[in-house]
């Protein structure tokens, strides 16, 4: 008996130290902060963002500077047909160019506009990508913290169960001392003492190994104490038809599949654009300097502006941009199909989900029903048992009994949120993930 007792104690006292509490919001709010998931993928944002601008959708003009500098030393020969003679073995040269030019491509066969809508439709994919992180970071912080609060009220119930095997071991002992019991009662009710202490030690290990996981969702260290403060109330008002209209509507995953359909009519857009002509302007400033030691000019400088149009078109490019047309049409098709699929697999998802959400709330009402009939069962016996009319085992069996259905209870009780949660991440409901 000090052995168990010192074992409890020691939970006790590791539990006791200094412990955060967390509800549901504020636990989602603080995980949605610093889960290494979501913080990757609102990295990926932020690049989609950097990403869209209008210089890659090719709206704006390019400006560049060149320049150089060189020097020369030749052996040179000329001869002019008025019969003079300039030679020298070891002419020098030198000269400078530099030239700052803007060049403008202003019509491209409407491929700018194409690709600035691209553009718009990735970022919005990265954006829905960490939407849907987020919800599933949701929907398993939400499923451990509600098996938590499940395991912590299971918690009490091996507790009460303990002290009613203590309370019994005490009477069982007593009787002995006093010649009113024997020692195999003794022994059954230290058996059964035990027995309880085992399964309460491993519902405290059940609870730490939660609230490790739940710091991992923090990014912080396993071992950090905390507590949780809920219940397991069941939400109402779902139906079919409310599910079956919101997962069409909202379903993350159907709505990246759809995106990408019209990313891929954005691609054909832009390839297509290569078959017509590219039109645009320029306009530069350009100096130029020569020094000769030998030839017509001694020297030579020039500097000033200069604007023109520019037209460059592609006739024949190997059947590439061809290809490229047939190749996204092909894409095109597998987007399609792959939207198809995904709505097929959600429906399917939704009806097993909502299957799931039925049984469990009938479920419940029947574990119900059971925990306050056993409950009755139990003070009958329990004070049948101090009157001497029913056995220690009965009475053990009796207690077992209640146990299992306040055991029962609690897990059709977590069933039943856990398919609420499986039906609020199928049909992309991120309110009701966080219970709002």
């Amino acid at each position: 008996m000090k052995y168990i007792t010192g074992i409890l104690a020691t939970f006790l006292i590791l539990t006791a130290s200094a412990q955060q509490s967390y509800t549901l919001e504020s636990f989602i709010a603080e995980m949605l902060q610093k889960d290494f998931g979501v913080l990757l993928l609102k990295n990926e944002v932020r690049v989609a963002e950097n990403n869209n601008n209008p210089g890659a959708a090719g709206y704006l003009p390019t400006i560049g500077i060149a320049a150089d500098r060189n020097w020369s030393d030749n052996n040179t020969r000329q001869e002019f047909f008025s019969g003079q003679v300039n030679q020298s073995p070891s002419a020098k040269n030198s000269s400078t160019n530099a030239v700052a030019r803007l060049d403008w491509i202003f019509f491209d066969g409407f491929r700018m506009f194409a690709a600035d809508k691209r553009l718009d439709a990735q970022q919005e994919i990265t954006t829905m990508n960490l939407t849907a992180e987020m919800e599933m970071k949701v929907y398993q912080a939400s499923v451990l913290f509600f098996t938590l609060i499940q395991q912590e009220k299971l918690n009490a119930v091996y507790e009460q169960a303990l002290a009613l095997s203590k309370a019994r071991f005490d009477l069982v002992k007593l009787k002995v001392d006093n010649g009113a019991g024997t020692e195999l009662q003794l022994i059954q009710a230290r058996l059964d003492l035990t027995a309880d202490s085992a399964v309460y030690l491993n519902n405290q290990k059940t609870i730490q190994d939660l609230i490790a996981d739940m710091n991992t969702f923090l990014a912080k260290d396993p071992a950090t104490p905390l507590v949780v403060q809920g219940d397991l109330i069941a939400v109402s008002g779902i139906s079919w038809e409310k599910s079956s209209s919101s997962a069409q509507a909202q379903n993350t995953n159907l709505l990246i599949a759809k995106a990408n359909i019209a990313i891929r009519d954005l691609e054909r857009k832009e390839a297509r654009s290569y078959y017509y002509p590219q039109i645009g302007l320029y306009g530069q400033y350009a100096f130029a300097q020569q020094q000769n030691q030998i030839g017509i000019l001694n020297s030579s400088r020039t500097y000033g502006t200069g604007v023109g149009f520019t037209l460059q078109w592609n006739i024949l490019d190997r059947l590439t941009n061809y290809t490229a047309l047939k190749n996204n049409k092909i894409q095109q098709e597998s987007a399609e199909l792959y939207a198809q699929q995904q709505n097929l697999l959600i429906q399917s998802e939704l009806r097993k989900t909502f299957n799931e959400y039925e049984w469990a709330r009938r479920n419940l009402q029947l574990e119900q029903q059971n925990i306050t009939e056993s409950e009755a069962t139990f003070r009958i016996a329990q004070n049948a048992f101090e009157n001497g009319s029913i056995t220690n085992l009965e009475l053990r069996e009796v207690q077992f009994s209640i146990v299992q259905a306040q055991s029962r209870y609690l897990q059709a009780q977590l069933a039943l949120k856990t398919a609420e949660l499986n039906m609020s991440l199928t049909t992309g409901d991120f309110k009701n993930l966080l219970g709002q």
